[in-house]
């Protein structure tokens, strides 16, 4: 699965973040993390 794929998984579950345990918030954040090192957003 790509990285992509993976923050969307994790984001679907939590109704678009409103309903995070402490679990799924660190899912997400590591899966936000990991996908923005492949890709970098330029400053």
């Amino acid at each position: 699965m790509n990285p992509k794929e993976t923050l969307l998984r994790a984001i679907a579950a939590t109704r678009r973040g409103l309903n995070l345990s402490p679990d799924q918030r660190q899912s997400i954040f590591s899966a936000a993390a990991f996908l923005e090192d492949r890709n970098p957003t330029p400053p």
